[in-house]
């Protein structure tokens, strides 16, 4: 990202989209934590990004769910 550096969250997105637990429909990013209800981060991949930036707590769920199936494979 410009004046920024490599993005945590970009990379984020697009693991948890690989993996499955981030969900693109149309330009809308979900996420569905284990057991839980489908949760909206936003629409597009930049409001996506900033809302993770700014909920670090379900930044790091995902972030710990990822990090988990790569120990996995």
């Amino acid at each position: 990202m410009y004046n920024e550096g490599i993005s945590k969250e970009g990379e984020i997105i697009a693991l948890g989209e690989k993996m499955g637990f981030i969900k693109k429909t149309g330009n809308s990013y979900s996420y569905t934590p284990e057991g839980g209800e489908e949760e909206k981060l936003g629409r597009g991949y930049d409001a996506t990004r900033q809302f993770l930036k700014e909920n670090k707590k379900v930044s790091d769920q995902i972030l710990k769910e990822i990090k988990k199936k790569l120990k996995e494979e």
